[in-house]
């Protein structure tokens, strides 16, 4: 299939429903015990908008409050990374302490941030509430409250890891190594790949069920 037409055809596909159609794959060695869930729950972060990781996770896996302590401790915020690319999305406590984040957390069944605590540039937010990273991956909701926004979000989606800085290479080594002059080829074959994983993802009929994030 040419290039134009997997992007035509994945346009298409993708403006005929709600779904969230972004290709993900999750990371290695996820943190706060979320490889525990992974196998189970992946989908929940990639091609889906509406369903989360079942209530009180982020207890039952893992140990997330002892990171936050320990990190606190040390004078350190906790990052949380997008479980695909490893942007950092979240960064908390902030304007509170750890004990006030896992209480309100805990209360609602998952890890909820309030707008000091977003990355915004990482963040990119839906007109009806979703709340998705800015590689695409589906991170949770804003379900606002009296205090304001209040973003409700799945660990297992924000459990990734910083990704690897790889040295560049010089014009001069990649004419030497017969490499393209420039990364673009390299980009464009990523993108052409990740079309195509979500033309199959959306072609495919698919369709899972999950637990819903609630106030």
């Amino acid at each position: 299939m040419r290039p134009i037409a997997v992007v035509l055809s994945l346009a298409v596909c993708l403006g005929s429903g709600n779904e969230t159609a972004a290709p993900c794959a999750l990371g290695r060695n996820l943190r706060h015990g979320m490889g525990d869930i992974a196998d189970e729950y992946g989908w929940v972060c990639c091609g889906n908008s509406k369903f989360a990781e079942p209530s009180g996770t982020m207890s039952k896996h893992g140990d997330l409050a002892g990171v936050m302590e320990a990190d606190a401790r040390n004078g350190r915020k906790t990052t949380f990374y997008d479980v695909s690319c490893g942007l950092p999305v979240f960064v908390a406590p902030v304007n509170r302490t750890v004990a006030e984040w896992l209480k309100e957390s805990r209360s609602h069944g998952w890890p909820s941030f309030r707008p000091a605590e977003v990355v915004h540039q990482n963040v990119v937010h839906q007109r009806h509430g979703e709340v998705l990273s800015a590689c695409g991956t589906h991170l949770g909701h804003n379900i606002p409250d009296r205090k304001g926004d209040r973003y409700c979000i799945n660990l297992l989606c924000v459990a990734g890891n910083p990704p690897r800085e790889a040295p560049a290479v010089r014009p001069a080594d990649r004419a030497a190594a017969g490499l393209p002059a420039a990364p673009w080829f390299y980009l464009a074959s990523a993108a052409f790949a990740l079309s195509a994983a979500a033309l199959w993802r959306c072609y495919s009929g698919r369709r899972r069920r999950g637990h819903s994030h609630t106030v």
